[in-house]
């Protein structure tokens, strides 16, 4: 899936998405949704949906040589928006990179 296509089936799902992510976040801690997709797989259609806490946001962030710092204040601003955030990612254009795409979806819109 594209990452339009994904922005579009959690807002549609806004409900189903939120009630996910805070459950996890009340058993886990801070964290994102994180959408992938299999560089790999047959049907492009496919899509992985897992909660990823912030400490491995953190970490992923840092194996890619990449500043963390910002990660924190963005998920508080996410949970105090009253939607959820959310992590795609998506082959880059060299193989063995990867594209990472920040969202907040909120019921009124995505940003």
């Amino acid at each position: 899936m594209t990452r339009k296509e994904i922005l579009q089936a959690t807002h549609a799902n806004f409900s189903k998405f939120l009630r996910l992510w805070r459950d996890h976040k009340r058993e886990q801690g801070l964290g994102a949704l994180v959408f992938t997709s299999e560089e790999d797989s047959a049907d492009e259609d496919e899509m992985r949906c897992e909660f990823w806490t912030l400490s491995e946001l953190r970490h992923h962030i840092r194996r890619m040589n990449e500043c963390d710092e910002v990660v924190y204040t963005w998920l508080k601003e996410g949970e105090r928006d009253g939607g959820y955030p959310i992590v795609i990612f998506s082959p880059g254009c060299q193989p063995g990179c990867e594209q990472l795409d920040f969202s907040r979806v909120k019921k009124a819109h995505l940003s």
